[in-house]
């Protein structure tokens, strides 16, 4: 292998730089003594010259992709809206600064459009279908995901069918408590946005959410973002939250979204956050700052996510759309092989 064949995707502006691996090409990799934290820290700099595609917020290993061809009887396709394929996946994701992360939601959604677009069988079969779906299992760090991948076609002048960017749900664990909050950040918090809401949560990567009664712009995300997570050891991702939506009479109750501005670890002000927009919502159900709804629209700088409470369990699920930005080959050569 002379070069990695790197993709680009993004979900709500949050890109990743994909490389799918078989066991032997990681293996082989490996062997060669790669240094898979400072290959993320070159290949995701917004400076690199990576095939004009700008770097990214982080780089996701997709290793042992293997699918599933849907059924195409023709019964099965009567009794179903569209055969459904199924993959799996195991998913390393390094962080823009070479750290690694455990789970990253838009992360997830991005890779399983890169498993979609790397076997595709629809193309070949979508026939006079109007959607084609693939379930796929990633197996990541913080336990086992379910991404729900559906790409709806449209027929153009001359009869081809052409899929348009896909809709994505990531099945989310329950959020779990994040770390505790200690007095000097409960004090620090206080002194920008009074008493207002804040917590943690956990749904594979720690979150620390704060509710204010503003919109908070990216400058003040980058200084207070890197100020509030120095007081956790492992660092944290920090979200800051306000209410969307709402009509200002006095009866219409909580309004029915947020507004979410993100600083990740590892990573910095970012445009979203697919697991930050989970926890927010989450917690701003708790806290009465949303309508107690099923589903919760949360507006950041990078488009609009929808987080829905389902199953018994309070499993949340994260709904979003991805793109494809670009593909480029990365050559192995550098500090980062061989050492």
């Amino acid at each position: 292998m002379d070069g990695l064949r790197l993709t680009k995707y993004q979900a709500l502006g949050n890109d990743f730089l994909i490389l799918l691996l078989t066991d032997s090409e990681k293996a082989a990799l490996d062997a060669r003594h790669l240094d898979w934290h400072v290959l993320a820290s070159r290949v995701c700099h917004r400076q690199a010259d990576i095939g004009a595609l700008g770097g990214a917020d982080g780089l996701i290993l997709g290793i042992d992709p293997a699918w599933s061809e849907p059924n195409w009887s023709e019964s099965a396709v009567n009794e179903a809206s569209c055969p459904d394929g199924t993959a799996s996946v195991r998913m390393v994701l390094y962080n823009s600064d070479g750290s690694r992360a455990g789970m990253s939601g838009n992360g997830s959604a991005c890779l399983a459009y890169a498993i979609a677009s790397a076997q595709d069988p629809w193309s070949q079969r979508i026939s006079d279908l109007q959607e084609a779906y693939l379930t796929v299992k990633i197996t990541t760090d913080s336990g086992l995901r379910t991404v729900r991948w559906r790409s709806p076609y449209v027929e153009t002048d001359d009869g081809e069918h052409v899929s348009i960017e896909p809709h994505i749900d990531v099945i989310m664990q329950p959020v779990e408590a994040g770390p505790n909050i200690c007095s000097e950040l409960h004090e620090l918090i206080t002194e920008t946005f009074g008493d207002s809401p804040r917590g943690t949560g956990d749904v594979g990567n720690p979150h620390l959410v704060i509710a204010t009664d503003r919109e908070v712009e990216a400058e003040e995300t980058k200084s207070l973002g890197a100020s509030y997570e120095q007081h956790f050891p492992a660092g944290i991702n920090v979200e800051f939250v306000w209410p969307i939506g709402g009509d200002s009479g006095a009866k219409s109750g909580p309004p029915p979204g947020l507004g979410m501005a993100v600083w990740e670890r590892g990573a910095g002000v970012t445009d979203a956050c697919g697991t930050g927009a989970v926890v927010a919502a989450t917690l701003a159900r708790e806290w009465g700052l949303v309508r107690p709804d099923i589903w919760t629209s949360v507006l950041m700088h990078g488009g609009s996510a929808t987080v829905a409470q389902i199953g018994p369990d309070g499993a949340p699920q994260l709904q979003i759309w991805a793109e494809h930005v670009g593909d480029t080959e990365w050559p192995l050569l550098g500090p980062w092989l061989d050492a």
